[in-house]
């Protein structure tokens, strides 16, 4: 495989990590050929467990399609693994998509491919707040909608300071642009 799609074990994980981060990591043909290498790699490796997909750098997980190759996916748009690589095929094994930075398009569809999707982003969104939203989906879960708008409703003066504070740095320009909004 060349530079661009790394496939290395870690333990008993496959790591297929798409390296082309001048593209912000967006598939091209030949990309999509050494995507596909990989993951025949690892259904070809009896002691892999598992395959994390991922991007290299903090910037991108995927881009999709690269646009200025677009032309180079001609030949593989029937192909029965998929034009990016695999997204036709079902694996044998579990597959986690690693999600750093943007994931878009055809990125998104290799994402959805995976069995799990992991945004390592979440560590860096305020905690008080997500943390807060996440507590009202669990146990709204399975309420009338009633009731679980009041829950969220009861838990927002928990965490308004930290909402406040978080949208004045938005509005002084962090987190703009994909840029993480800090703790």
């Amino acid at each position: 495989m060349t530079d661009e799609v790394r496939y290395e074990r870690v333990g008993a994980a496959a790591v297929l990590t798409i390296d082309r981060q001048h593209r912000r990591n967006a598939v091209d043909a030949a990309t999509a050929e050494r995507l596909r290498e990989g993951l025949d790699a690892f259904e070809g490796d009896d002691d892999a467990r598992v395959l994390v997909l991922t991007g290299a750098g903090d910037v991108a997980f995927c881009a999709g399609a690269d646009l200025k190759a677009v032309a180079t996916f001609g030949p593989r748009l029937e192909d029965p693994a998929g034009p990016l690589g695999f997204t036709r095929l079902t694996p044998s094994k579990p597959t986690i998509a690693a999600i750093g930075g943007w994931c878009l398009a055809g990125g998104m569809e290799l994402a959805l491919w995976c069995d799990l999707r992991i945004a390592e982003g979440l560590s860096r969104f305020p905690q008080q707040t997500m943390l807060g939203d996440r507590r009202a989906a669990i146990e709204g879960l399975g309420l009338a909608l009633a009731d679980g708008l009041a829950l969220e409703a009861r838990a927002g003066p928990e965490v308004f300071a930290d909402a406040v504070a978080g949208a004045q740095r938005f509005a002084g320009g962090e987190g703009r642009g994909g840029a993480g909004a800090g703790v």
